[in-house]
């Protein structure tokens, strides 16, 4: 095949190519299942972190189960620490394949594959010709933090996928029915605000920018600015409607009150005594004009280092430029648009450094530079080369173990803790605000992508700790044979996991409860067994059994305030490799064995 003259359109893919692409992007969507048929879940966070929305969803259905009023009622009531609309959608999922914690964390995968089919189409819509519509599609799909999303169940990569989605059928629509785009655009943004709230500052300038660069002048422009109206009407309104219905205590003000805390301009506890708060957009203005060089270069460093990888980043910069050179303003447009938008929103409104935030704005960049990268490639051997890089990055980022080429180094170093000001009895009042912020540490693993800040949003393969699942599973099995109500564990406890894993012991009772009990008692509550390990109070309930790992320090942790003098004792295996529990019980029946 001779290259194509200077200047000329990239001829169609065949069919053999298409089919390539497809094949591609189809192994890049199987490779977080092939991560979680071999690790397990991944853990992260604290007290059990990747349990908490399988724990959410499942008192979510045990709440329709007990439903007595209207579905809007049951609507209306489910609402918890996060709306119910994430719990809603994965039940279709669930139908399909089975319960069970690795096939729901499996439901990131058609979220993944969603995401990445809206990109293609806005870069279709946008200029891009078909080859750059599938190069943009296997982009998105090969992206790390994605990728790592994939595997997980949470709200980020569900909310971006139906934000993306709304833009899609925004600009597929606008150009001959722009009211229709902006019935459909808008109910898709409401769904994706329904799944977290985050949605609506970053989906409500998504939209305008879909009704914006679908704009071809005179009536068309006024019927779009309608459509705008109504989708925004949509999304803003039912959202509001919704939380109104839900009364003051709802997801959004808790959300919302959890981000004060660790705001130094708006928290009561981080404010001088009798210091009056600031209006938010005087708290915005002073916030964005309160960020350091330091942290300012935070987001762009780890745009870089772990949402693209620097060898993604390179490629879609390159692309980008081809695009330009081609004149596609609309595609780097979408790319401007977004990041100033999102960077308003996220400088302005959130005082935490996540580079979560980081991860709605990024299919922007794949857009534009996929279109330009299937430009550029017109040769086979190119073609095949940016295949190979793609699935390259992606197969890294899951199973390569820790070598020299994948060494991972920090470009900047965290500081020291927040500096605070005492009271007269040494009590820390607030932290000084006329001193640096804390900042994550923006670590780079060579030209792969390297794991979110403290694994919150993706994890590498060659540091996710170890499943400890079996281990649980089987000490669970012992307290469901000895017939336990109340249980105490030690939260910082890596004998049992690498944080304790509370989540999961509630989460595992209520699933095997809700499959039906056996004894048809309620399941057992499973507590911190020393007050400083959770939230300060006692347990609420009175223990009957601890669960201890066999290691000295983690057991003397909670022996020191747990009364298990006397207790029986039940030595606990789950597998060859996992250290071995114990279970002390108070006052154990003659059938309490261990299974």
């Amino acid at each position: 095949m001779s290259p194509a003259p200077p200047g000329s359109a990239p001829p169609p893919p065949s069919r053999a190519e298409a089919l390539g692409w497809t094949a591609l992007i189809g192994l890049l969507a199987a490779l977080p299942l092939l991560r979680l048929r071999g690790d397990g879940i991944q853990s992260f966070g604290t007290d059990g972190a990747p349990w908490i929305e399988p724990l959410a969803r499942l008192r979510l259905l045990e709440h329709l189960d007990q439903a007595t009023g209207s579905w809007w009622e049951s609507l209306v009531g489910a609402d918890a620490a996060y709306p119910p609309g994430l719990h809603l959608l994965s039940l279709p999922w669930t139908a399909a394949v089975g319960e069970g914690p690795l096939r729901l964390a499996a439901s990131g995968l058609p979220w993944l594959l969603v995401l990445a089919g809206a990109c293609g189409v806005v870069a279709r819509k946008l200029g891009s010709d078909q080859r750059g519509a599938f190069v943009t599609v296997a982009v998105v799909a090969a992206l790390p933090s994605l990728q790592g999303m994939a595997g997980r169940y949470h709200y980020d990569l569900p909310m971006t996928a139906l934000l993306w989605l709304s833009v899609a059928l925004v600009l597929g629509l606008a150009p001959r029915r722009p009211l229709l785009a902006g019935l459909l655009g808008g109910a898709v943004a409401l769904l994706a605000c329904g799944v977290k709230w985050a949605a609506i500052p970053f989906g409500l300038p998504m939209l305008g920018l879909g009704f914006g660069l679908a704009v071809s002048g005179g009536r068309h422009a006024l019927l779009c600015l309608l459509g705008l109206v109504l989708a925004t009407g949509i999304a803003a309104g039912g959202s509001w409607g919704y939380l109104q219905e839900v009364g003051e205590l709802n997801s959004f003000t808790m959300q919302r009150a959890l981000l004060e805390m660790q705001d130094p301009i708006l928290s009561p506890l981080l404010r001088d005594p009798g210091e009056a708060p600031p209006s938010p957009l005087a708290a915005s203005l002073q916030r964005l004009g309160s960020w350091s060089p330091a942290e300012l270069s935070f987001y762009p460093l780890r745009l870089v280092s772990s949402v693209l990888s620097p060898l993604l980043a390179l490629l879609l910069l390159w692309g980008a430029g081809v695009a330009a050179r081609a004149r596609r303003w609309r595609l780097l447009l979408l790319v401007l648009g977004v990041a100033l938008c999102h960077g308003l929103f996220v400088l302005g409104m959130i005082p935490v450094l996540d580079d979560r935030w980081l991860v709605v704005g990024a299919p922007a960049l794949a857009i534009a530079g996929g279109a330009g990268l299937g430009r550029a490639a017109r040769r086979p051997w190119l073609r095949f080369v940016l295949a190979a890089l793609l699935l390259g990055v992606a197969v890294e980022f899951h199973f390569a173990p820790r070598a020299a080429f994948n060494a991972a180094w920090e470009a900047v170093e965290s500081p020291g803790p927040r500096p605070h000001r005492e009271d007269s009895s040494g009590e820390a009042l607030y932290i000084d605000r006329d001193r640096p912020k804390p900042r994550p540490s923006v670590v780079f693993r060579g030209p792969f992508g390297a794991s979110s800040v403290e694994d919150r949003g993706w994890t590498r393969g060659d540091e996710q700790p170890p499943d400890r699942a079996r281990q649980r599973a089987a000490a669970l099995a012992t307290v469901a044979a000895c017939k336990l109500s109340c249980v105490g564990l030690g939260i910082e406890m890596p004998g049992l996991a690498p944080k304790g894993d509370m989540f999961w012991w509630r989460a595992a009772t209520r699933a095997a409860f809700r499959a039906g009990p056996a004894s048809g008692q309620p399941p057992p509550a499973f507590v911190p067994a020393c007050p400083e390990m959770g939230d300060g109070r006692p347990p609420p309930c009175e223990l009957d059994a601890v669960v201890l790992p066999t290691t000295e320090r983690e057991a003397n942790e909670v022996l020191r305030c747990a009364p298990i003098e006397g207790w029986a004792e039940r030595r606990i295996r789950g597998d060859t490799t996992d250290p071995e529990l114990v279970l002390l019980v108070r006052d154990p029946e003659p059938s309490c064995r261990t299974p």
